[in-house]
């Protein structure tokens, strides 16, 4: 089941992360769960989740957030030093395959949302085929590329 291997293997202790010298971050608001899970084995030699989702790609994080029930949302970040494209390939082929996962109803509410963070700009012409291929994967909203070294995903998650 992949939730075990989130919980056993991948959960990270607090709700920040750095990678590449880019830190992203949420501070939890009251009757909120916010939980950081470190899923590329490439940053945690414990996770096994890339294996759990049949896949060579991977993002970064899983970060999964909800006030109750009816609020349930997975984001998918992957921080960059760069290369933005690879960041996109990575976050839809995350999604795509943990979502193969949960194809059982209970778990259709859940909203999917991807952040890419990087600390170099990528280039003009690149932006709107990214935008493309992220609107169709996430929906309009549900993703976002920042270039930015800190950034706090809390307005991003929560909307």
């Amino acid at each position: 089941m992949p939730f075990n291997e989130l919980m056993i293997n991948c959960v990270e202790n607090g709700t920040s992360y750095n990678e590449y010298g880019i830190r992203v971050s949420v501070k939890s608001k009251g009757g909120e769960t916010v939980l950081f899970f470190v899923i590329d084995s490439n940053s945690n030699n414990c996770s096994n989740f890339r294996d759990v989702i049949k896949t060579d790609v991977i993002c970064d994080l899983l970060v999964y957030y909800s006030t109750d029930a009816s609020n349930k949302k997975i984001c998918l970040v992957e921080l960059k030093g760069k290369d933005v494209e690879h960041a996109a390939e990575q976050l839809i082929e995350t999604k795509e395959k943990t979502e193969n996962l949960l194809k059982d109803k209970k778990y259709r509410n859940i909203i999917w949302k991807g952040l890419i963070v990087h600390r170099s700009s990528a280039p003009r012409q690149q932006k709107p085929k990214l935008k493309r291929k992220l609107d169709s994967a996430f929906g309009r909203g549900n993703y976002d590329m920042v270039h930015k070294m800190k950034y706090d995903l809390g307005d991003f998650i929560r909307n």
